[in-house]
């Protein structure tokens, strides 16, 4: 497999996450919704900071503005 296409799954993955990412888990009264919520976001984090620093910031950030729901309130 090439680097290109092992860029494109790993941002392939990212999208998936974000697009499974229970984004409100932070306001679940229950504790196991809110430390799966908190580990999946530390997972989310980490890919994305891979990915920045093999220089592909500017599609972390189309993604990150596509699916957080907080990055669309903002525009």
């Amino acid at each position: 497999m090439g680097r290109m296409a092992e860029i494109d799954m790993m941002l392939t993955e990212l999208e998936e996450r974000m697009v499974f990412h229970d984004w409100y888990y932070a306001y679940s009264d229950d504790h196991g919704v809110w430390q799966r919520g908190l580990e999946a976001a530390d997972i989310l984090s980490t890919k994305m900071n891979e990915l920045k620093d093999l220089g592909f910031g500017p599609q972390v950030d189309a993604l990150w503005d596509t699916h957080c729901p907080w990055a669309k309130e903002s525009t």
